[in-house]
């Protein structure tokens, strides 16, 4: 028996197969090569020794993962698992998505927290078409699922979600890009005890702004927490309405969403008066100063840390780019509610708006000459220094 409570293993990094009880060094760092030399049965040994683990992380390695997921692990081995992350590229499996892999999960009694990054493109992932309608298993001794990786791609998407019937939090996070990951949270066994919801569709996609597939939030009576990142349109009265009927402490709206002021100051109105609402965290909008220089060669500017090929070049604000539903004068606004009702608001649409104001009024020029003329001084007290040492 092994007394471990929490293992990290990498491509670079495995178990001490070989050390004795009471000598076990969790992470010994290894050759790839050898990897592959490890007997399948040294490795069902050396986890059933883990009679103690509590928190297990595998990255890189498909051929551990399986073996974790296998009967042979599953069955005899980590009765004490409580939290499994598993990234990998998956590759020996079709669809990796499939309910039928994650069956033996079941054999984890104390399993309540499961990561699963699919580090693979949506084009590798075969699609089958026959539908599952019962779950393969059901587990539920789990709370918290966090899927990553080309989820829409699969067709067993939904039959993967219907396996966990008691989840309170979930983390989608799909790099097809597709909206139709809304309507996915809506495979849920029971909705009703989901506090943190996160959906996140980030790839990018110029001319696409799909609207919001439509999301019945009134089976979500407990969500308290919700995230949204992606190319959305957000700005129908109805989104809002429906997130004033929810006890929600804090709102993410990130980057690509497309969002509504005036339905945002509505709830946080209505949020006011349950005093439920604590932060709203808004990415929707953001701004940086650059060189007015060739695009193709466009530098970020950073205070302070200019040099001779960027110092004569005259600055220039890209962004942000207000909308006729989210402009700045509507923003501006919502900020004063928020601080009204005791709400904080926070993101990079605030800074956004902030760095406009600093541009627009000069500031951000002034603070340039003022660290141009602290590097001038530094520079001769130095060349003062150097020259007296001389």
């Amino acid at each position: 028996m092994l007394l471990v409570k929490s293992i990290d293993m990498d491509r670079s990094l495995v178990m001490d197969l070989d050390a004795e009880d009471g000598e076990f060094d969790p992470m010994v760092r290894i050759e790839e090569r050898d990897w592959g030399l490890i007997d399948t049965a040294v490795l069902v040994k050396a986890f059933r020794r883990l009679t103690e683990l509590e928190e297990l992380s595998i990255t890189g390695w498909t051929r551990l993962i399986l073996l974790v997921l296998s009967s042979s692990v599953a069955a005899c081995s980590l009765p004490s698992l409580k939290s499994l992350k598993l990234e990998s590229t998956f590759d020996d499996i079709d669809d990796p998505f499939h309910p039928a892999h994650y069956a033996n999960l079941q054999c984890y009694p104390q399993l309540n927290r499961l990561e699963v990054s699919i580090v693979r493109d949506s084009d590798s992932i075969e699609s089958f078409q026959t539908s599952i309608v019962s779950p393969y298993f059901s587990l539920v001794s789990l709370r918290s699922l966090h899927v990553h990786g080309p989820i829409t791609s699969s067709n067993h998407r939904s039959s993967l979600l219907r396996c966990f019937p008691r989840l309170e939090e979930l983390d989608l996070d799909d790099e097809t890009g597709s909206a139709s990951l809304l309507r996915l949270v809506t495979s849920l066994p029971d909705p009703s005890r989901l506090e943190t919801l996160s959906i996140k569709f980030c790839k990018y996609a110029p001319g696409r702004m799909p609207p919001a597939s439509p999301i019945a939030f009134n089976l979500f009576p407990s969500l308290r927490n919700l995230t949204i990142i992606g190319l959305v349109n957000l700005e129908s009265p109805s989104f809002y309405e429906d997130l004033r009927m929810l006890p929600l402490q804090r709102i993410d709206l990130g980057y690509g969403t497309k969002l509504s002021a005036l339905g945002l100051r509505e709830l946080l109105n209505e949020q006011a008066q349950q005093r439920c609402l604590e932060t709203l965290v808004l990415d929707n909008i953001l701004a940086s100063v650059g060189y007015d220089a060739d695009p193709l060669e466009f530098l970020f500017y950073t205070h302070g840390f200019e040099d001779e090929e960027t110092a004569h070049l005259n600055l220039r604000l890209f962004g942000p780019r207000w909308t006729d539903q989210f402009s700045k004068e509507g923003f501006v606004d919502l900020v004063k509610i928020a601080e009204q009702k005791g709400i904080s608001i926070r993101g990079g649409t605030l800074d956004a708006l902030r760095l406009e104001e600093k541009f627009e009024s000069g500031e951000v020029e002034r603070e340039r000459v003022i660290a141009r003329e602290k590097r001038a001084r530094e520079k001769a007290r130095k060349e003062s220094i150097d020259g007296n040492a001389g």
